[in-house]
């Protein structure tokens, strides 16, 4: 409804598209609501889920292995070894261009990251 000034019109019609528009910004800004929770909890259930497949793999150690600080070790900064038959729980997977990384929890409860070569075998449990 366009209004022009020398129009008479009636308050009521007037009133009735205000409340019209209102109810629609309201809508509007609630959808957008909905739609941000709907993204964000899929994002956390995705992730979530990848954290729990990263968990349900175990680790062999084969030969003495060294144990890294970040995932992605520069100038090889190692800071252990990991000897084989030692017990290491997997906490996380990543992945790189050029290798792929564990996150492991020793017995001991110190955490390190682990690169996958010929001296380190993963499985699903």
């Amino acid at each position: 409804m366009i209004l022009n000034p020398r129009d008479e019109f009636d308050l009521k019609e007037v009133d009735a598209w205000r409340s019209t528009t209102k109810t629609a910004i309201r809508s509007s800004f609630i959808m957008k609501r909905i739609l941000a929770v709907v993204i964000l909890g899929v994002s956390l259930a995705s992730y979530l889920w990848d954290v729990k497949q990263d968990r349900s793999k175990t680790i062999k150690i084969l030969k003495t292995t060294p144990l890294y600080g970040e995932w992605e070790p520069i100038n090889g900064n190692a800071i252990g070894n990991v000897e084989p038959g030692e017990t290491l729980k997997v906490l996380r997977i990543r992945y790189a261009k050029d290798h792929m990384a564990v996150k492991v929890e020793r017995s001991n409860g110190s955490t390190g990251w682990l690169i996958l070569d010929s001296s380190v075998e993963i499985s699903q449990q």
